[in-house]
């Protein structure tokens, strides 16, 4: 799917703030999903166009490894995405994966991400891409954390059971007091590029 924040008239883009976006990453075992791709609209010549939404539901429930990518992407103008709080409605044993991704920066991710209830996990991949995304909820999930590409800037808390990796990518921010990021992997041997940067202010990483 793609959404093309637009205007009436031609002019700066403006923030299209909406509710809650439920999404099936479908396919699973691996296999590509569900893509939301966020790009500029026809007639916004100037500004920074940007959609928000204020919830986000991955609901995938039976299918393990359904994988759900968020792809805002930088054209003329570099088009953001914000999302408030991320859960999933996997069942046991099944985990569905959120793959923020895309070319743009100052994309978000504000409120906390969980597994959802219904006894299922839910993991985050940053994949690919050259995108910056912030992660400022405190977050509770148990299907891990990958940072592949791009920069993961955290600022809230993302403590997941499961691993913490970094492959390639920087992972940077500024934790508050009491949050943490758990345990984290840096795996130089298959991405000698991956960076960890602490933050100045604050709790650092």
């Amino acid at each position: 799917a793609t959404i093309l924040p637009d205007l009436n008239t031609a002019g700066a883009g403006i923030t299209q703030s909406l509710g809650t976006l439920s999404i099936s990453g479908n396919t699973g075992n691996g296999g590509f999903g569900a893509e939301l791709t966020v790009s500029q609209g026809s007639i916004v010549t100037s500004g920074t166009p940007a959609v928000s939404f204020a919830n986000m539901v991955l609901t995938s429930p039976s299918t393990n490894g359904a994988i759900t990518t968020l792809n805002p992407t930088a054209g003329t103008l570099n088009t953001v995405l914000t999302i408030g709080n991320v859960s999933s409605l996997a069942t046991s044993g099944n985990t569905d994966i959120l793959q923020p991704f895309g070319t743009s920066t100052g994309n978000a991710i504000t409120g906390a991400i969980t597994d959802g209830t219904a006894g299922g996990k839910l993991a985050i991949e940053q994949f690919g891409g050259s995108s910056n995304w912030t992660y400022s909820g405190v977050s509770n999930y148990s299907g891990g954390t990958t940072l592949d590409n791009g920069k993961m800037i955290v600022t809230g808390g993302m403590l997941s059971t499961g691993n913490f990796l970094v492959r390639g990518g920087t992972l940077n921010g500024n934790q508050t007091a009491g949050n943490t990021l758990g345990n984290v992997t840096l795996n130089v041997s298959n991405a000698p590029n991956a960076n960890i940067t602490p933050g100045t202010t604050a709790v650092p990483l």
